[in-house]
C-alpha cells in the first residue's frame, strides 16, 4: 500500500456519509460507507461529498402539479388560494404536468406550460412536490367522502 505521506502516490480513505431521507416516511437515516483512492484526505472527502450529492440526488424527483378548479363561489369566482397562499383545496381535479430531475427544471417547464391553453385560466395553481423514487404513497388506501356525508373505501 502507498505511504499516505507522499503527495503522488494514492492512498486508500473509507468515507462514511449519512443521510436524512425528509420525504420518507418516519424520516429514515442511512448510513453508507464508501472506499476512496486519493493522493490526499482533502481529495478523498471532497470525492466523497461529490458522490454522496450524487447519490441523494439520485433518489428524489421533482413532480410539477397543476390542480384545476372545479367550484365555483356563489358570486361565480374561483379561489385558487387561500388568505395564507396557500392552494384552496375543494373539488379539484389534479393534473401531473411533468417529472424532473431537480426543481429547477420543474420551474422552467411550469413557466413554460403556464401559457397553455387550460393552464393559463389558472396560472397560480401550480406545485411542485419532491418525490422519492421506489418508496410506496398511499400505504394505507383512501377513503371516498361524499357530498351527503356518505364513506367508502
Amino acid at each position: 500500500m502507498a505511504n499516505a505521506d507522499m503527495p503522488d502516490e494514492k492512498s486508500w480513505y473509507a468515507a462514511r456519509c449519512v443521510f436524512r431521507w425528509d420525504a420518507w416516511e418516519g424520516t429514515p437515516y442511512e448510513e453508507r460507507l464508501t472506499l476512496r483512492h486519493a493522493v490526499s484526505r482533502d481529495q478523498a472527502i471532497a470525492g466523497a461529498e461529490g458522490g454522496a450529492r450524487t447519490y441523494a440526488g439520485e433518489n428524489e424527483v421533482f413532480v410539477l402539479w397543476h390542480a384545476r378548479h372545479l367550484v365555483l363561489e356563489e358570486d361565480g369566482r374561483t379561489i385558487h388560494r387561500d388568505p395564507d397562499g396557500e392552494m384552496h383545496l375543494d373539488e379539484e381535479e389534479w393534473r401531473i404536468v411533468g417529472v424532473y430531475a431537480d426543481r429547477a427544471a420543474a420551474e422552467a417547464r411550469k413557466e413554460a406550460v403556464i401559457r397553455l391553453p387550460g393552464f393559463r385560466d389558472e396560472p397560480h395553481c401550480f406545485d411542485i412536490s419532491p418525490m422519492v423514487i421506489d418508496q410506496d404513497e398511499w400505504v394505507d388506501g383512501y377513503v371516498t367522502v361524499y357530498p351527503d356525508g356518505r364513506q367508502q373505501d
